[in-house]
């Protein structure tokens, strides 16, 4: 089964929107939920093109760089998630700053009545856990993309069970989101 990150954006996005529509009967509110999962979604890609470049300093990011990183996440993907080992080293795709997402977006969804603010949240979410999730299919590449700039020993069967995990405390945190 190819999993495109585009299709299960789309499919969630519906399907919480949907939701969100059917409880509060407010087209507005659902509408701007559905804006901010999409504008979440695509800041994980951003922080793709700017992090890697920026070594303290105010990143010059041209055109070329853009489409080249946009172009590799797609080919990913599309591939099945075989993420090049080459790849430069992102501490917001780790483990500690998953964790600290997962603090961070209980909060900001348990504080604020605001369906763009926490559409934003579970968009930018919903990038990290699918990013997660097809890493997964090479656990070589799960752990040189998640696990190599704080490097623990953990099992293939570890690793496994860790990405189911963050699956099911992302739907339990969507869940939460959408219906309360």
């Amino acid at each position: 089964m190819k999993l495109r990150s585009v299709s299960v954006w789309i499919l969630f996005t519906v399907v919480s929107t949907l939701l969100i529509f059917l409880r509060r009967s407010d087209l507005i509110s659902a509408g701007l939920f559905a804006l901010g999962v999409g504008i979440g979604f695509i800041c994980s890609v951003l922080i793709d093109v700017l992090f890697p470049s920026s070594n303290g300093q105010i990143p010059a990011v041209s055109k070329e760089q853009v489409r080249q990183v946009i172009s590799q996440t797609v080919s990913e993907v599309k591939t099945v998630g075989t993420y090049k080992q080459v790849q430069a080293r992102n501490p917001l795709r780790s483990y500690p700053a998953l964790a600290a997402y997962f603090v961070a977006a209980f909060f900001v969804i348990s504080s604020t009545s605001s369906f763009l603010g926490r559409g934003v949240v579970l968009g930018l979410g919903l990038s990290l856990v699918t990013d997660l999730y097809i890493s997964k299919t090479s656990l070589a590449g799960l752990r040189s993309r998640w696990f190599s700039l704080f490097p623990v020993n953990l099992s293939d069967s570890e690793l496994v069970i860790f990405v189911w995990l963050v699956c099911g405390v992302f739907s339990v945190l969507s869940l939460i989101a959408v219906l309360v």
